[in-house]
This record gives structure tokens, sequence and C-alpha cells, in this order.
């Protein structure tokens, strides 16, 4: 005979075992087995997907909080870097005004003193008033109050600037 009919022939002899002979898997025959995957297979396909989706937008979830919490980190670092140098700036410039203030503003002033003393001088206005004194009829009443009213504005504006560069001294030291 030939191997293919004889392979048809013995399965045509095949004739199922009894209930007792027939092999156990788990407690169940092979054949239960089967069958209860063949009518959950797609439940458990279901299950698994849905966890599946579930841990991944969990761990998608996760990722975004992660680097959200980082980037509101750096910004807080930023913003304390950008305070630490507004205020090292601002100490920086302190120092420096009170170096000016203490050093160049009151030899500035004094320069400033002396070269209003100078450019206000008031000796010849003086002189004139002393010679009126001395001969009654060189001066008219018109000309000397002319002569004290310029005395007092000249005057005035020399105590000025004297007092102020006084008083921006000392409130320098």
């Amino acid at each position: 005979m030939k191997p293919k009919a004889e392979a048809e022939a013995k399965v045509e002899d095949y004739q199922e075992p009894p209930e007792n002979a027939k092999l156990f898997v788990g407690n169940l025959p092979y054949d239960a087995d089967r069958e209860f995957w063949r009518r959950h297979k797609r439940k458990v396909y279901v299950i698994f997907g849905v966890l599946g989706s579930g841990y991944l937008l969990y761990k998608l979830y996760e990722g975004h909080r992660r680097r959200l919490s980082d980037l509101e980190r750096e910004l807080a670092d930023e913003k304390r870097n950008e305070e630490l140098i507004g205020s090292q700036i601002k100490e920086n410039f302190e120092k420096i005004q009170t170096i000016a203030n203490s050093t160049t503003l009151p030899h500035v002033m004094r320069y400033l003193s002396s070269r209003i003393e100078e450019e206000l001088d008031l000796t010849h206005l003086m002189e004139r008033l002393v010679k009126g004194k001395g001969k009654p009829n060189s001066l008219t009443a018109a000309e000397k109050l002319e002569l004290w009213n310029r005395l007092k504005i000249f005057k005035f504006h020399q105590n000025g600037v004297v007092s102020l560069g006084d008083h921006n001294t000392n409130l320098i030291h």
C-alpha cells in the first residue's frame, strides 16, 4: 500500500478514547481548556489591551509631569539667580556711589566753591562802597542801592553754593 493510503486508513480507524482515559491539564481535560480559551479569547485580549493602554497612559502622564516639574525647578533656579545677580549689581553700584560720594564729591564741591568765589569776586563792589562811604558825594543814592542789591544777590549765590557743598559733604560722612 501506499503511505498516504495507510495514513488515511489509520485516521478513519481512530476512535475517541473514553472520558477516563483523556489527558488532564491543570485538573481539566485538555479539550475543556481549549474550549475555554476559544470562548474567552476576545475578552482576555480586550482586558490586556485596556491594561496595556492604561499603563502606557500612566507612563506618558508621569513623564509629562516629571518634565513639567523639571521645567518649574529650572525656572525657579533662573529666577533665584537673576535676583542674586540683581542684588549683587545693586550692592556694587551702592559701593561705587559711596566711594564717589566720599572721594570725588567733596573734591568737586571744594573746587566748585573756589571757582564760584573767583567768578563772583565781590571785592570790586566792596571797594566802591567803601570809597563811597569815605567820600559822601562820590556815589549817588541810586548807585549805592544798586551796588548793595548786586552785593546781596552775589553773596546769596555764593553762600548758597558753599552751604550746598558743605551740606552734601556732610551727608556723605
